[in-house]
């Protein structure tokens, strides 16, 4: 059976550096910690199976609006 995670992403990027925030954006949580539905879209990752030679795959996905 596949392995996988789900998790929420955005496209904002740090003002300082312009590099992306990905999963770390402070916008995507509320103070108490839950996800704040305003903002972000949620993604999924699964590990597949390997390849006949033994390299890793990965199926991901986001842009999803619910989870």
């Amino acid at each position: 059976m596949a392995e996988g995670s789900i998790f929420k992403r955005c496209g904002c990027r740090d003002p300082h550096t312009d590099k992306p925030y990905g999963t770390h954006c402070p916008q995507l949580r509320r103070p108490n910690r839950s996800w704040n539905p305003q903002h972000g879209h949620w993604a999924y990752q699964l590990e597949l199976p390997p390849t006949l030679d033994g390299q890793r795959r990965l199926l991901r996905r986001s842009g999803i609006d619910t989870r």
